[in-house]
């Protein structure tokens, strides 16, 4: 997943801080029909295990076997923003997420 240089945290214990004050994730898997599944779920980081909680009633867990891979997506409050100033150009914005540099204007 392609991460703007300005938004890598690479401090251990500020990401582990992120997931604890966030609480959720996306998991992403591939069903066995080849296409992606995602799901929003609850999620605690324990050592080096993450657990998360998926309801049975949701049908992605069925097709979660074990060893696979999954992709965990932790962001946090987000919005789009129109970059100011005289450099600014028409028709872009760009991701403010909580906690970046540059800050969000």
């Amino acid at each position: 997943m392609y991460v703007p240089h300005f938004n890598v945290i690479e401090d251990e214990p500020a990401i582990r801080q992120m997931v604890a004050d966030i609480g959720s994730a996306q998991v992403i898997t591939v069903g066995s029909d080849g296409y992606p599944l995602a799901a929003l779920l609850p999620i605690i980081w324990e050592g080096d295990t993450v657990i998360m909680h998926m309801s049975r009633a949701n049908p992605h867990w069925k097709q979660i076997g074990p060893g696979m891979p999954a992709l965990l997506v932790v962001s946090g409050p987000m919005r789009m923003s129109r970059p100011l100033g005289p450099r600014a150009k028409p028709n872009t914005a760009r991701w403010c997420r909580r906690g970046t540099t540059p800050p969000c204007s």
